[in-house]
């Protein structure tokens, strides 16, 4: 091992650490190993207050972190690149404790500089912060994650939030929150990030907000959306497409469509305004992805002008199969002819429609995977029946399908059993 050059040392390590976490005798492994092993180790720290005042552990683990950081020995600071700060203790309850600002303070004070900031707290954002959050004047906070789920937010202190970070480059708001002030900030001379590039959200509030801006106010290179859960919560399609028409879209090149369906009136994402539009990503289970893609695929029919999604040069459908999908064949064998058809998407070239499976490797899983190819409209691995119902896009080589191949499930001496194929993938 000792003969071995770092350079080839650390890229065994990055191997290992691409598939799962690093395992901690690893790092006992060789003092050569070590550097790198901490890089992957520490790269992430999770600090975390829970809500319940009578069990503190999480209160005194976070304590006890933070005294660690400051010490002179400690040697992880330079690695950590993702701070994530979990914060529900109720101060109107409760009584006063550590808050997540004085987490970030301390944090801050010890050198580290993550390039993402993860927010999960109760009260953070339901009013405008006094000063300027922890880590913004030290520009080193490049991607910003807003967690909402269950929290009391404001429009206005997640807009002045987010605005005190110069360098960020993505925001990610994600969530329900349990209230929410819609109010949009009073001032109008907020300075927006100006290298925001991507924007991703669940509250309907910070899209509409962004679309007000006008034209020189809206980040030059903020050319991807990602739209979760419409329609949900006041957030339709309607709004989303009177969004999408205002000006500053137009230079949309990618969406993503997470856990997005179609309502039951038929309404669904107007992409007609969107003359650059290049990659197209729809999130959701086998059955919704089918659907929405074949209601877009129907107004490119109707339109006098087929203009809609002509630009295309990728489609990306990220199928889950772990909520008790079906395979509607018809739905997909319709799909086949006009994603095929190189009059309405002349830029496709090979392998630029994939499929591919968001679940993460599991029993659960593959047990999934089999009972879905033992239906009778299937009766083969989910996978190979795509490239079987989607024949013309597969014979034009414009086919990607990245899903386990799972045998269907058997009768063996007359127990119902599973035979599975080796952990392949078709494509």
């Amino acid at each position: 091992m000792s003969e071995l050059p770092g350079e080839l040392i650390e890229l065994i390590i990055d191997f290992l650490a691409s598939d799962s976490a690093l395992p901690l005798e690893y790092s006992l492994i060789s003092h050569r190993w070590l550097p790198r092993n901490r890089h992957h180790r520490f790269a992430s720290l999770h600090l975390e207050v829970g809500w319940d005042a009578r069990n503190q552990y999480s209160l005194r683990e976070t304590e006890y972190l933070l005294e660690l950081a400051a010490s002179p020995l400690a040697t992880f600071i330079p690695h950590v690149r993702t701070v994530a700060v979990t914060h529900k203790w109720d101060v109107r309850v409760d009584g006063p404790v550590l808050s997540p600002r004085g987490i970030m303070s301390a944090l801050e004070e010890c050198g580290i500089r993550p390039s993402t900031l993860v927010l999960d707290c109760l009260r953070l954002f339901n009013v405008p912060p006094q000063e300027p959050p922890p880590f913004s004047d030290v520009g080193c906070v490049t991607c910003l994650v807003v967690n909402l789920q269950e929290n009391y937010a404001a429009l206005d202190g997640i807009v002045h939030s987010f605005c005190a970070f110069p360098t960020l480059e993505a925001l990610q708001v994600e969530g329900s929150p349990d209230k929410m002030d819609d109010t949009p900030p009073e001032e109008s001379d907020l300075s927006v990030p100006p290298l925001l590039k991507s924007l991703s959200t669940a509250d309907p509030g910070i899209l509409e907000w962004f679309s007000g801006l006008n034209k020189s106010a809206f980040p030059r290179e903020l050319t991807r959306l990602e739209l979760c859960g419409v329609p949900s919560h006041g957030f339709t399609w309607s709004m989303v497409n009177e969004c999408l028409q205002k000006p500053p879209w137009r230079r949309l090149q990618a969406l993503t469509l997470r856990d997005c369906r179609v309502r039951h009136d038929k309404s669904i994402p107007d992409l007609r305004h969107l003359p650059f539009l290049h990659h197209l990503t729809i999130h959701a289970a086998l059955d919704t992805t089918a659907n929405l893609l074949q209601s877009l695929l129907e107004v490119q029919v109707k339109d006098d002008q087929p203009t809609t999604m002509k630009t295309l040069t990728n489609l990306t459908l990220n199928v889950g199969f772990l909520s008790g999908v079906s395979y509607k064949r018809g739905a997909w064998r319709a799909l086949d002819g006009p994603l095929a058809d190189h009059t309405r998407f002349p830029y496709f070239q090979t392998g630029c429609i994939s499929i591919q499976c968001f679940d993460p490797p599991s029993e659960f899983l593959d047990y999934s995977l089999s009972v879905l190819a033992a239906e009778r409209s299937v009766q083969m691995p989910i996978a190979l029946v795509l490239h079987e119902h989607l024949g013309e896009c597969s014979a034009r080589g414009l086919l990607h399908v990245d899903i386990p191949i799972v045998q269907p499930r058997v009768l063996q001496n007359g127990n119902r059993g599973r035979r599975r194929s080796p952990s392949t993938t078709s494509q």
